[in-house]
């Protein structure tokens, strides 16, 4: 069996120049890609316009479970995660299709197994992805990159670290990946401090393997992403007993915090954000109902002004955007 080797590499990291960034970072805001979860026996794939209209279901149901999707990085292609309805080994598989669901490809990743949350470099060419370490008896979770043919698979995250994780992010520079995240195993008890029992934002160096902490707090952070300039992340903070959630933007820069959901309903739980390409939108998945059971995407500015329902549920997760060229 092939094995596979923990590797530090400059080239992977796709490092830009400064100030210079490729594909659509910034570009212009297209359709919104989403996961619904209402379908009987399986998940699906949608592309709507960011207004809500022309809403394309991709895959029919033809998937058992789809844990995350994402758009590459000029608009035509989408990575996604799951496996196929009656598949006898459920498991997480890698998949790239083109923007109409027409042509699957699946990319073979041993010896990493167990696929989750795709997100594409910058520049188009490799996927990264979280996953089982084959090579370290499949229990520990590991964060990978492959390139498109399936070729070169590198393990990112170094061997001494464990997590379990909620979200990847590829920067907009490709230097870092931005995650949310879990310690594994999850630290408890004393002396462990509180803040290591909820996921927490981290930013991962592709090349070095470098990880740095950006919150420490007692409350789940589930779900990150970058601005387009990638000075900014946004990042969901969902507390076990309050159910309003919060979206909070962090300026990397000078770690400040804003709550830009505070405008909005009191009692509504607001999560998984998606930063527009144009860096002037975040959607996310909100409730219609009190008790938070009807699962909707929205839109709202990034400054936390306005507030406009794109889909109509009743179970709608996880939306990505398009990015297409200005």
């Amino acid at each position: 069996m092939m094995r596979l080797r923990w590797l530090v590499l400059f080239a992977l990291s796709v490092v830009l120049p400064p100030g210079v960034v490729l594909a659509a970072y910034p570009g212009v805001n297209g359709k919104l890609l989403y996961i619904d979860r209402s379908g009987d026996p399986g998940v699906d794939l949608v592309v709507v316009d960011n207004d809500g209209r022309n809403a394309t279901v991709l895959n029919g149901g033809l998937y058992q479970e789809i844990t995350r999707a994402s758009w590459s990085p000029d608009g035509s292609r989408i990575a996604f995660t799951g496996y196929p309805v009656g598949s006898p080994q459920q498991e997480g598989r890698l998949y790239v299709t083109d923007q109409a669901g027409g042509s699957i490809q699946e990319i073979d990743i041993a010896p990493a197994r167990n696929a989750e949350l795709p997100t594409w470099s910058p520049d188009g060419t490799r996927i990264a992805f979280s996953g089982l370490d084959d090579d370290s008896g499949g229990s520990e979770h590991a964060i990978f990159a492959i390139d498109l043919d399936g070729t070169g698979l590198v393990r990112i995250s170094p061997p001494s670290e464990d997590f379990f994780y909620f979200s990847l992010a590829w920067s907009p520079r490709g230097d870092t990946l931005l995650f949310a995240g879990l310690s594994n195993p999850p630290c408890v008890q004393p002396p462990c401090s509180g803040s290591d029992a909820d996921a927490e934002i981290y930013l991962l160096g592709v090349g070095t393997g470098v990880i740095t902490r950006l919150t420490t707090n007692t409350v789940l952070e589930e779900t990150a992403s970058w601005s387009p300039d990638g000075g900014r992340i946004v990042f969901d903070r969902i507390t076990q007993t309050d159910p309003s959630c919060r979206i909070i933007v962090m300026d990397l820069t000078t770690g400040q915090e804003t709550d830009v959901s505070q405008n909005q309903s009191p009692k509504r739980c607001f999560s998984k954000p998606a930063w527009s390409p144009d860096g002037s939108l975040i959607a996310y998945v909100t409730s219609t109902t009190v008790n938070n059971t009807a699962m909707r995407v929205f839109l709202e500015g990034a400054t936390g002004n306005g507030k406009k329902q794109v889909t109509d549920g009743p179970l709608d997760f996880w939306p990505d955007w398009q990015p297409l060229q200005p």
